[in-house]
């Protein structure tokens, strides 16, 4: 939460930020991803294929659906 008080106002301004954080489990282990292109490394079994797909759809981690798409694609891999 953080707090604002704009100058010559008499009130305080209040917002709330929220950060998401993104896991993989991965042989038994959750692996946080601070980075989407940790991905290849996280999934090194496939690091290539992963690597590649990410590429050539131009996924880039902004939304949700970039780490749904690729791991539905890795996981189709096994």
């Amino acid at each position: 939460m953080n707090e604002n008080k704009p100058y010559g106002s008499a009130t305080i301004e209040r917002s709330v930020q929220t950060t998401f954080q993104y896991y993989a489990l991965y042989n038994g282990n959750f692996i946080q991803l601070k980075k989407f292109k940790e991905i290849p490394d996280v999934l090194n079994d496939k690091k290539d294929e992963v690597s590649k797909y990410t590429k050539a759809n131009n996924l880039s981690g902004k939304t949700d659906d970039d780490y749904r798409a690729v791991f539905n694609y890795y996981n189709g891999l096994k």
